[in-house]
């Protein structure tokens, strides 16, 4: 125990108020002094250390900071930071010596604070004039460059991620740094030469402070290590997961990943949140339990590229939108064309056969589920090809009847008997054709007609196209082939009424967006949550066993190639109590270990 003198200031803590302890009077007698215990002894001992090491790294912190913004806006040079880097190369020094034996006596504090106060001065007379070789005009990102490093180093200071010996190293280097700045400068220029030797010094020195305050060793005032390690590896974890939840979330948004997919993924994504739990359960995370939960994540981190990499046709309407517009596009132009006249019945036949295969291509393209990058550039490719013969076929000098001028061109061909009757018939069934192909197409466009079913519907109306070249063929369409093609016609636009009766979910995403977009922001929340710490390794485990019955229920509902009201309002029921789940979870007080804040010590 230090022996008790009659100084008024003898055993005053450094920055506590200067008033000396009361002193015996003669009439009361001094009671023998009685030794404190051990136990508080030691308490009070590692306080003085903690106490005593953070009061210096403050000040080393604060004098760093001011070089720093003196480095930045330039008035200290790179001569002058050479100078005071190497001052606070030697302070860090001195504390290193001092923390050599675990403790930093009064005494080693009081020395350091006269370096350091010779130090502030140094600081301040350097930053009270402008140096007009000063770097930051001559070569600017290398100057902040060295600016930020000196603040992540003063930052690891103040924090204790950076012992004494580490921050006396990265402070030499800084030094070494700023002269070879100096160096270039004193001819008054800086050369390619000079300027990368110096960013590769500066790239050296900025990965050597990530290491350094990376590893375990800290300072006094930084807390336990064993801690540390376990906030470090909760994060860790907690981040990657929260990364793949994130793609997810956005494959999910887009389209590139089904509801089927959604479901593997999250149950993944479950598995991975009770291995954290488990490695949580004692209170920490050991490297081997980190380790291990990385591997999964590995394999989780692959099937979700993976599942991102294709495009799934349960979402075309939103990840490939193109393909099925232009779809639309090409049948309303054929319509437009048989109505004004300028595709004749054979035109319109050749035209439609083509547009069926077309859809029918895509509709063997959603048969896996998925569309690949071949059969996209495949009926990319067919649309482009149709939409030039559209072009043409308009364009041309063949004409239906009703698109003739009121005086017939010459025809090889003799005239039709009844001209006028004629050509109303023939305009009779255009717009009838054209009106059913353009609900064809309102169909495809708004989602209720899938490609499979524009395949078989537009094969119909290219067979009543060829009738119609047939009654046209003679110049002539009779009464008894306008009934016919009539007839043909009706049972056309029953197939069509049929197909628009129901929601297809080849195109669930145009029509059941919501469900979609809201399992979407959950992934979303859950993500952040596991990010922030907000939510333990179990509660994220149930919350994404949650999202993956939601999964499978969409999926469900999928199956049959329809979703049904009922369908939906289930779905949206289980997503509203998802989403009370997620925010009950988030605000309660449970928390992962990287969330925690770190107690103060207590004696």
């Amino acid at each position: 125990m230090t022996k008790i003198t009659s100084s008024p200031t003898a055993g005053i803590l450094p920055g506590s108020p200067c008033v000396p302890s009361p002193t015996p009077t003669p009439s009361q007698p001094t009671s023998p002094t009685q030794p404190l215990p051990g136990g508080v002894l030691g308490g009070l001992k590692e306080a003085l250390n903690q106490k005593n090491s953070q009061d210096v790294a403050n000040a080393q912190a604060n004098q760093l900071e001011q070089i720093q913004r003196g480095v930045q806006n330039g008035s200290i040079s790179s001569q002058e930071s050479a100078k005071l880097l190497e001052q606070q190369a030697k302070i860090a020094e001195t504390i290193k010596q001092a923390q050599s034996d675990g403790f930093m006596s009064s005494s080693e504090r009081a020395d350091i604070k006269r370096q350091q106060m010779m130090a502030g001065f140094g600081v301040a007379q350097a930053s009270s004039n402008y140096e007009i070789g000063s770097l930051l005009s001559r070569n600017q990102e290398l100057s902040s460059r060295q600016a930020e490093q000196i603040g992540s180093i003063a930052q690891g200071v103040r924090s204790g991620n950076l012992s004494g010996a580490e921050s006396s190293s990265l402070l030499s280097g800084q030094a070494n740094i700023a002269r070879s700045l100096a160096n270039a400068q004193a001819d008054g220029r800086v050369n390619l030469g000079e300027m990368v030797g110096t960013y590769l010094q500066q790239q050296s020195a900025g990965k050597d402070i990530q290491r350094e305050k990376g590893d375990l060793e800290k300072a006094p005032h930084a807390g336990g290590l064993k801690e540390a390690l376990n906030q470090k590896n909760s994060q860790a974890v907690a981040n990657a997961q929260a990364s793949q939840l994130q793609q997810i979330q956005s494959g999910v948004q887009r389209g590139s990943i089904s509801s089927t997919e959604a479901t593997k993924l999250l149950e993944q994504q479950a598995k991975i949140a009770d291995a954290i739990k488990a490695a949580q359960a004692d209170g920490n995370m050991t490297a081997s339990e980190r380790a291990n939960i990385q591997r999964m994540q590995g394999q989780a981190g692959s099937s979700v590229s993976q599942a991102s990499r294709s495009f799934d046709i349960k979402h075309l309407m939103s990840g490939n939108r193109e393909l099925n517009a232009r779809l639309a596009e090409q049948v309303g132009s054929i319509a437009q064309g048989i109505r004004s006249g300028t595709l004749t019945g054979g035109e319109a036949s050749t035209l439609l056969k083509n547009q069926a295969s077309i859809a029918g291509t895509l509709a063997r393209a959603q048969a896996d589920g998925r569309l690949s990058l071949g059969e996209m550039v495949n009926t990319y490719l067919q649309q482009q090809s149709a939409g030039k013969d559209i072009q043409r076929e308009k364009s041309d000098l063949e004409r239906a009847p009703h698109g003739r001028p009121g005086i017939p061109l010459p025809m090889p061909r003799p005239l039709p008997i009844d001209p006028i009757g004629n050509q109303k018939r023939s305009a009779e069934v255009a717009n009838a054709q054209a009106s059913q192909l353009e609900q064809i197409q309102q169909g495809m466009t708004n989602a209720t007609i899938s490609t499979d079913e524009a395949s078989k519907l537009l094969e119909q109306q290219a067979k009543i196209a060829e009738a119609v070249k047939t009654a046209s063929a003679d110049g002539n369409m009779t009464p008894a082939e306008l009934e016919g093609i009539k007839k043909m016609q009706s049972e056309a636009g029953t197939a069509i009424t049929q197909a628009n009766s129901g929601y297809e979910m080849d195109h669930l995403m145009s029509r059941n967006r919501e469900a979609s977009e809201k399992q979407a922001a959950q992934l979303g929340s859950i993500a952040q949550g596991v990010r922030a710490g907000t939510l333990t390794g179990g509660e994220a485990s149930t919350l994404l066993k949650t999202q993956t019955e939601v999964s499978q229920s969409l999926s469900s509902a999928q199956s049959d190639g329809m979703v049904r009201l009922a369908e939906l309002e289930k779905i949206s029921g289980k997503q509203d109590t998802a989403g009370k789940g997620i925010d009950t979870e988030k605000s309660d007080l449970e928390k992962a270990a990287h969330a925690r804040r770190r107690l103060p010590t207590t004696f």
